[in-house]
């Protein structure tokens, strides 16, 4: 438990200072296609450290405040959620880049047009249409 909570603490500094620097300390800044997929990338990992870190405490804390936990577990779940799913998104939007570079030699500017922003939508958007549709009731 400690050990989850150290690496999802070490993850959030390190994903947080990269997307800062990716910002901030570029010459680049956010121009080329790659950098904004990684960016997204980026920005999605803090979130899913964080869950990490609430996940131990929510372990941590079972024994002692069940009445609580529900509560505390619904919280939990969206940067669950939205972390996970959203950084395994953008990592398959980063071999798609590769893939399209490299097989299929497209340049940066026509991927950037045709391609990237169905990347950014189905990363950024679909983990809410499912999140929508796991948080549905169940018929009982």
């Amino acid at each position: 438990m400690i050990m989850t909570m150290i690496t999802g603490f070490i993850s959030l500094i390190l994903a947080s200072l990269t997307v800062i620097a990716m910002i901030l300390m570029s010459a680049d800044k956010l121009k080329a296609p790659f950098r904004r997929l990684i960016f997204g990338l980026g920005a999605s990992d803090p979130t899913s450290s964080i869950a990490s870190v609430f996940q131990s405490l929510i372990v941590a804390a079972e024994g002692m405040l069940a009445y609580r936990i529900q509560g505390t577990c619904e919280a939990v779940a969206f940067p669950v959620f939205f972390g996970f799913n959203a950084s395994q998104l953008y990592t398959l939007s980063v071999c798609i880049y590769y893939l399209h570079v490299i097989r299929y030699n497209t340049r940066d500017r026509d991927f950037a047009k045709r391609i990237e922003p169905w990347l950014h939508c189905i990363s950024s958007i679909a983990y809410r249409l499912l999140r929508i549709l796991n948080l549905q009731p169940v018929a009982e």
